[in-house]
């Protein structure tokens, strides 16, 4: 009985650790990227939506770039859009982004 208590409490903890949400490999090598090219600059941010069904990530530059936007690529590091820049758009595959994507959580910010 104590090994059957064992093996089922192992397969819980088992199950429970590979649910943990980590960004996919390319997304995690982008994350390290832009962490050490964007360190100082301010209002540089990272985050993951939910738009039109699928997880993407937001990397916008903050104000160490002019011209700056925020670039949105897919779990599989594929360009979803580019957003704001000097043209100020918000439409991604024809939809405002910021109106039609669930905010999920912020990866990273420079104050």
């Amino acid at each position: 009985m104590r090994l059957l208590r064992y093996a089922i409490l192992s397969s819980i903890v088992s199950l429970m650790s590979c649910s943990e949400d980590r960004p996919p490999p390319c997304i995690a090598e982008r994350i390290d990227n832009f962490k050490n090219n964007q360190s100082d600059c301010r209002e540089a941010t990272m985050a993951k939506y939910e738009f039109m069904g699928s997880e993407v990530y937001t990397f916008s530059d903050g104000h160490c770039i002019s011209d700056g936007g925020t670039k949105i690529i897919d779990s599989e590091c594929n360009s979803v859009c580019f957003l704001v820049g000097i043209a100020g758009s918000t439409l991604c595959q024809d939809r405002d982004f910021f109106e039609k994507a669930k905010f999920l959580e912020e990866l990273f910010r420079v104050d």
